[in-house]
């Protein structure tokens, strides 16, 4: 009784330590994700903080270097008032508007925004906001989890069993001898 419960003890753990691992994996690729998008914001803010940029970027295509960005549901760009200048829609399909992009929250989603500044007096001109699809296996956790969970769970039973089998298989043969002696020695 004493080894099935450290057994089970052992899979519960080794379950939690699974789903932790999981967890701070998922974190880690969310904040990835997060850092990649805030650099493409701010690298997109000092292009626009030149002037010609900023007056012309809706015809020469200023938010076009985002298309590189798979994930890119939606880029705007507000200018110091918060009136929209411009936006482009990037190749992940997205229910985002500029309008909201302030306020909306969902877990398979990032939201980045980065103030442009004119680099010869320090005055915001404007603000660049995107929106980007969250991909990967931070995405997926909850099936991963539950997979793994089990996984475990099967291998465990599994262990189990045959741990079964095999002491009946080893201890069969002892227990004979052993009642053997116990006859002959009376």
């Amino acid at each position: 009784i004493y080894r099935r419960s450290a057994m089970l003890l052992c899979v519960a753990f080794a379950i939690a330590l699974a789903v932790l691992l999981m967890w701070v994996f998922s974190l880690q690729q969310q904040r990835v994700h997060e850092e990649a998008l805030s650099a493409q914001a701010r690298m997109v803010a000092s292009w626009l903080a030149e002037p010609q940029q900023w007056e012309e970027s809706e015809e020469n295509g200023a938010l076009r270097v985002l298309n590189a960005n798979p994930q890119l549901m939606l880029a705007c760009v507000f200018d110091a008032k918060g009136a929209l200048k411009f936006t482009q829609h990037g190749a992940a399909t997205s229910i985002v508007q500029c309008g909201n992009i302030a306020h909306t929250r969902a877990p398979d989603m990032l939201i980045a925004r980065a103030s442009v500044v004119r680099k010869q007096l320090p005055e915001p001109i404007g603000e660049v906001w995107l929106a980007a699809a969250m991909d990967g296996p931070a995405l997926h956790l909850p099936l991963a989890v539950v997979i793994s969970s089990l996984l475990t769970a099967l291998l465990a039973l599994c262990y189990w069993y045959l741990g079964v089998r095999l002491q009946r298989f080893l201890t069969h043969p002892m227990r004979q001898i052993a009642s053997t002696a116990q006859r002959v020695s009376l």
